[in-house]
């Protein structure tokens, strides 16, 4: 778990380590490569420095309106948040640490918390400073086997947001035999006329079928994951296993499900995740509403289980639109 973002003398911190460093133009994205990601219109990370060892200095630019990840009650989706979080992970690892491309990263664990009043949705696309901190490395035979990436992300100079990740960094020699014959990525992915029937999507605050990842069960309470492999953000490349922005996804809409008639905003979020989960094995969602927080937030527990075992589970804290 994290803590609320760290506020003035944080910033002041990062001021004086930064006291000389050329301010960026926010005109060009970083290499698609670098993010992994397969569409150029996925980057949001517009430069980058190395500061020292452990400290990366990252641009990024939100989209005032996205495909997937759009506005929530004139705030910036708070997902976009974490995306931001894999991007700058990705590229300080492949940029500043020389890891190679091929390697597979594995999440562990995420954490983060927002401001919703410093991240509302202006007249233009919101710029941001994030600061990884601390990047926590572990190697194994001289390469990078486990980091966790601790973020603090600015505004105008001000703090919107912190955000922690712990993953596995593997090669792609010690990944193949870990995943056996679900290392390759599926060659026919289910088509969306094949999936279950999405539960009501203003019910998980959707607007549409196409983007809501949970599908009733009669009889059963929660709901089964619905894995769209062909959706162009959700999966933007070919993955062996349902990837981790999906299964958070799915934490989200229940968390939304279960707090109707409230619209609500994803202010926070603890998870941990045990194990890959699988294409073509049921998945199934439950959530729970939890005691408020002293803030007044709601959180909401949300489990995920295939094959009788527990693949992820979170707490999403929740806050109510008004």
């Amino acid at each position: 778990m994290i803590g609320s973002p760290t506020g003035l003398t944080l910033r002041s911190r990062y001021s004086d380590i930064t006291n000389g460093v050329s301010t960026p133009e926010f005109e060009r994205t970083v290499s698609r490569r670098l993010v992994r990601r397969a569409a150029v219109a996925e980057v949001m990370i517009t430069d980058w420095r190395r500061l020292d060892d452990d400290l990366f200095l990252m641009y990024a630019q939100l989209p005032r309106a996205h495909s997937f990840y759009g506005p929530v009650g004139g705030v910036h989706d708070p997902l976009l948040i974490i995306e931001l979080l894999r991007q700058a992970t990705f590229l300080a690892c492949h940029a500043g640490l020389e890891v190679p491309l091929d390697n597979s990263f594995v999440m562990n664990a995420l954490d983060y918390r927002i401001d919703p009043a410093e991240l509302r949705v202006t007249g233009e696309p919101a710029r941001l400073e994030i600061f990884l901190d601390g990047l926590k490395r572990g190697r194994r035979r001289g390469t990078l086997s486990d980091t966790v990436s601790e973020l603090h992300y600015f505004r105008d100079g001000r703090p919107v947001a912190q955000a922690m990740a712990k993953l596995s960094c593997l090669r792609a020699p010690v990944y193949r035999r870990l995943r056996g014959d679900r290392a390759v990525p599926p060659a026919a992915p289910e088509q969306p006329g094949k999936l279950p029937p999405p539960v009501t999507p203003a019910l998980v605050g959707r607007d549409g079928g196409a983007d809501v990842v949970l599908s009733p069960v009669p009889g059963r309470g929660g709901w089964l994951l619905r894995i769209d492999q062909s959706h162009p953000v959700l999966f933007d490349h070919p993955v062996d296993h349902v990837a981790g922005m999906v299964i958070i996804e799915a934490m989200r809409q229940a968390a939304q499900f279960v707090r109707q008639p409230a619209r609500v905003l994803p202010v926070g979020l603890d998870s941990v995740f045990h194990r890959f989960v699988e294409f073509g094995e049921d998945c199934f969602v439950q959530a729970e509403v939890l005691a408020p927080t002293p803030e007044g937030d709601v959180p909401v527990r949300v489990l995920v289980e295939q094959g009788g075992a527990l693949a992820a589970e979170g707490t999403v804290y929740t806050r109510t639109l008004s």
